[in-house]
């Protein structure tokens, strides 16, 4: 059965090395962003801003069937970053700067590689391995030394959360100094979602 395998690696090209060429599939990126700002003067000696910017990024999975080096894995984003600002000259030459944020980011990837009828590869279906239940996926499955390696194609998670706030005080003297102070607090979370390493894989080095 690895002979089956076998039949999904383009063959080489140049008898003296193996060396093969072939050509990837064609991938669409879609990239989209936005940005709001909205300014509020409070009276003449404080003002205030709310400012969002998004992020929203796209690019689906491209395969060809019966070549599972060419794959080119999805990737799925989304970005929020919310900033609030509020700024107050308490005096000519004492200020007061506020901001609170809010950042959130979501990004998944993952495309399984497939044979000559479009169904996917894994390893469990040519040798004795486990895979993780319910998934058939090429996690770089094969790989061979100073030669070639597949795709890491497993699905996968990164979800980032972060809030934070900052004070900061200027104060300028008459002179020539300038004195600032403040405090920043930020907390983030991240979480992290894949099945790697538990796909199996198999490297030659000989």
């Amino acid at each position: 059965r690895s002979s089956d395998l076998a039949a999904l690696v383009p063959l080489g090209q140049v008898a003296s090395s193996g060396q093969t060429n072939f050509s990837e599939p064609g991938t669409t990126y879609k990239y989209n962003e936005a940005t709001g700002r909205l300014d509020y003067a409070i009276n003449k000696s404080q003002r205030a801003f709310l400012r969002s910017f998004i992020l929203l990024t796209d690019q689906p999975a491209k395969t060809m069937n019966g070549n599972i080096l060419a794959n080119s894995t999805s990737g799925t984003g989304r970005l929020y970053n919310e900033v609030f600002d509020h700024t107050w000259a308490i005096t000519p030459t004492l200020v007061n700067i506020l901001d609170l944020g809010c950042l959130q980011i979501d990004y998944g990837s993952g495309a399984p590689v497939t044979n000559n009828q479009g169904k996917p590869v894994c390893l469990s279906q040519y040798i004795n391995v486990n895979e993780p239940p319910g998934e058939c996926y090429m996690e770089g499955g094969i790989s061979v030394t100073s030669g070639f390696a597949l795709p890491f194609t497993s699905p996968s998670y990164v979800g980032r959360r972060t809030w934070s706030i900052s004070d900061g005080v200027t104060k300028s003297t008459s002179g020539k100094h300038i004195f600032t102070g403040g405090i920043q607090v930020r907390h983030e979370q991240w979480e992290s979602i894949n099945a790697y390493p538990f796909n199996p894989g198999i490297n030659f080095n000989g």
